[in-house]
């Protein structure tokens, strides 16, 4: 009887278990007590016990000054909250080109912002009549309204980078599809880079010349070795559509060679097997998805993959921001999150939406420049500058087409449902308290340090009057 209630007792004693919160206090409490004990019995045994008490809180609270500075530094330790983004409203923006949506917005200068979804439905990538047929009006009046499609502002893009740009949204995967084999074989004079492997590494020359070339020669012109930059720059703007339109068409043909030899695997009497009109069916749908990628881009993903493109645009009157700034998707990847999150929870459960572009306008001013004066002019600037300007953010979202997954392909890609309206979230930074209550801390800390070491100056002073040894 009395073995079967200390078995049951064990067994209960075995379940309950330290919650982690009690552990991390317990803790705390012991090494207080290990650290903090040992040293104020040290004192009290020598100097007694209410001078041992107060050199040992004086030594505490000088201890958490020193400590809170580094707290208040850093913004670690006993930390207050971290910047967030605040969701002021959402503004419903109807497609086509209107005077309304955006421009009825009432939170700061929300209503200056062009609307992004002036062309519902237009499918830009691949242009029909080749690159060169993309022409994009900088005079009209619709720009102050609308912004253009990302697609069409980085076809009609003058920098010689553009083919280089236009190749890594391709993302061609054999190098006969790419700018080298490309351009080696439409212009005469231009050859591929030979590279040979001698003593285990590796080296480069031009093709009939043993000089070894520099790591960024990527390209001979005329037995030279110069990046694919440098011979873009040499060829006119005519050409460089020629080298865009020919880069379109090869990946074109390897998405259908792909389509084709991956169907080929599979035996006959797979019912994943395709012929005849299915398989035309299925690489033009191949084809479709891999250009919808690259249409839909939005102009923060091209801030992102190449910003020159739209500061271009913002010179030439084809983006005009009104004081906006527009946002490269890394830039405003925790306001995107926000909004994300808001939407879901609020309005789309289901998260069928794509986040669009994002622009910001307000806070403290920005650097300009990378250079050692200019960082340090900001510095000082910055610290000086006591009030926060308030800092807006405005994330542009649209609704997906419904699609249905199936099970034997991948992931069908999104796609922005034109008919739907875009969602506008406007949002304000919070700064958040993160260095204010260490810097509370730090200050008591310093009070109570001094309070303890001016009681110990006034207990000298006592026994000094009384002509006592202090």
């Amino acid at each position: 009887m009395i073995g079967t209630a200390l078995l049951g007792l064990t067994e209960m004693v075995a379940g309950l278990g330290w919650d982690p919160e009690i552990r991390g206090l317990l803790t705390v409490a012991l090494g207080m007590a290990v650290l903090g004990g040992s040293v104020w019995l040290l004192l009290v045994t020598n100097t007694g016990t209410r001078l041992g008490s107060l050199i040992a809180i004086a030594g505490f609270w000088g201890w958490m000054f020193v400590m809170g500075i580094f707290w208040w530094i850093y913004g670690i330790g006993w930390a207050g909250s971290l910047p967030t983004w605040e969701v002021q409203d959402v503004f419903i923006d109807a497609p086509g080109v209107e005077v309304a949506g955006l421009q009825e917005a009432f939170i700061g200068n929300v209503e200056d912002l062009p609307d992004g979804n002036c062309a519902p439905g237009v499918d830009s990538f691949p242009p029909e009549g080749g690159v060169a047929s993309v022409t994009l009006d900088s005079s009209l009046d619709r720009w102050s309204l609308c912004t253009p499609r990302a697609i069409e502002v980085l076809m009609v893009y003058t920098g010689v980078e553009r083919p280089q740009v236009i190749q890594e949204l391709l993302n061609p995967q054999n190098d006969e599809s790419k700018i080298p084999a490309i351009a080696a074989q439409r212009y005469a004079g231009v050859s591929e880079i030979d590279v040979d492997e001698a003593g285990g590494e590796l080296t480069s020359s031009c093709p009939g010349s043993n000089d070894e070339l520099p790591a960024d020669a990527q390209i001979c012109v005329a037995s030279q070795g110069v990046t694919i930059k440098e011979m873009l720059d040499g060829l006119s703007a005519g050409d460089r559509d020629g080298i865009v339109d020919e880069l379109i068409l090869r990946r074109i043909g390897e998405i259908e060679a792909t389509t084709v030899e991956s169907n080929n695997l599979l035996d006959a009497s797979d019912p994943r097997f395709l012929v005849g009109d299915n398989l035309d069916a299925q690489v033009a749908t191949d084809i479709a998805n891999a250009m919808l990628r690259i249409d839909d881009i939005s102009l923060s993903q091209l801030e992102a993959l190449a910003p020159q493109v739209n500061e271009w645009a913002e010179e030439n009157g084809l983006l005009r921001l009104d004081g906006w700034t527009l946002q490269s998707t890394s830039e405003s990847g925790e306001a995107a999150a926000t909004a994300d999150a808001f939407l879901r929870e609020e309005l789309f459960p289901e998260g069928n939406f794509l986040v669009l572009d994002a622009y910001q306008q307000g806070g403290k001013d920005k650097r300009d420049g990378r250079d050692a004066w200019t960082r340090i002019k900001h510095k000082v600037t910055s610290a000086v500058q006591v009030k926060h300007p308030t800092n807006y953010t405005v994330v542009n979202v649209q609704q997906t087409i419904d699609k249905v997954a199936d099970p034997s392909q991948p992931p069908p890609v999104p796609e922005i449902n034109p008919e739907e309206a875009t969602y506008s979230v406007v949002m304000t930074r919070n700064l958040g308290n993160l260095r204010l209550i260490p810097g509370l801390f730090t200050v008591v800390s310093l009070l109570l340090f001094l309070a303890t070491c001016l009681v110990l100056h006034w207990r000298d002073l006592g026994m000094r009057e009384k002509g006592l040894e202090v």
